[in-house]
């Protein structure tokens, strides 16, 4: 829902969060699989997957980031190819 003039940015900030956890969640998965075992590490991972996926679908509840557009973006505010700016 970002406007087209900030839909590079948007997508770098995206770029940049995705990139950036794996530094951080990189060592403690490691550390949890020299400690505990690789299925402990693969537990992990995958409990770190469900909860942003639970998250993800709960604030999509709460804002309706999920609803379904009944028509295309061109129709509802001009010209969907230009750019202001």
């Amino acid at each position: 829902r970002s406007e087209p003039a900030l839909r590079g940015r948007v997508m770098a900030l995206y770029s940049v969060v995705f990139l950036g956890s794996t530094p951080i969640g990189a060592p403690v998965v490691g550390w949890v699989a020299q400690h505990f075992g690789p299925r402990a590490g693969l537990t992990l991972g995958g409990a770190a997957v469900l909860a942003a996926a639970l998250i993800a679908l709960w604030l999509g509840s709460r804002r309706h980031v999920f609803e379904v557009r009944s028509k295309p973006l061109a129709l509802e505010g001009g010209d969907a190819g230009s750019v202001a700016g």
